[in-house]
């Protein structure tokens, strides 16, 4: 399965939707899991370009966004469990060249 097909953080409900924050090129959301704990997830728009090039088309590129940083809470929360804050790619460590790598291979 495609990492751009993929359920990525299935249990996590999206209880911010990709935002950009203003005066600055990056996005982030927030997740919610079943019992109630909630993850932010940010990523610059420079970081997004490394997993890969979603369509031009508006909605799609929300979409792409939304489901790198749901790969990247998934991937967090599997090795480290529930972070005190925030969360970026870097925090991934040695499994972010992994997912880029899995983001980057898409067509």
């Amino acid at each position: 399965m495609s990492p751009k097909t993929k359920k990525w953080a299935p249990g996590w409900k999206t209880t911010q939707p990709r935002t950009r924050e203003s005066n600055r090129d990056a996005f982030w959301a927030a997740f919610e899991d079943a019992a109630g704990q909630t993850i932010r997830a940010r990523i610059s728009a420079q970081e997004l370009k490394d997993f890969g090039k979603p369509s031009t088309d508006l909605e799609q590129e929300s979409l792409h966004t939304e489901q790198v940083l749901r790969a990247i809470v998934e991937t967090y929360f599997t090795k480290h469990g529930m972070p005190s804050g925030e969360i970026e790619p870097a925090d991934l460590g040695s499994d972010l060249q992994d997912l880029r790598t899995q983001f980057g291979d898409c067509p």
